[in-house]
């Protein structure tokens, strides 16, 4: 088993009233998985990353959104995209 320290860290109120809201006694591992990302570079994003079923999801969920979900090529081709891909 790893040794664990404790660390002070001074943070925006506001961001640790977040972090309390949404977490239930996990705070500490999700600290630890953010500073591990960092400390990897895991932190750099690139859309060249996001596949491309979820790049054709994500937009038809916007389109869908913003209520301009009409059968225009743009959304014809999103769909047939969503289901091709694996």
């Amino acid at each position: 088993m790893k040794t664990k320290s404790i660390i002070s860290a001074n943070i925006d109120s506001d961001l640790v009233s977040e972090l309390r809201m949404k977490t239930k006694g996990t705070r500490s591992r999700i600290i630890e998985r953010a500073i591990r990302a960092y400390l990897n570079a895991e932190t750099d994003f690139s859309i060249v990353d996001v596949s491309t079923k979820k790049l054709a999801t994500v937009l038809m969920s916007r389109l869908q959104a913003a209520n301009n979900y009409e059968h225009t090529p743009l959304t014809l081709m999103l769909l047939e995209l969503r289901e091709e891909l694996p």
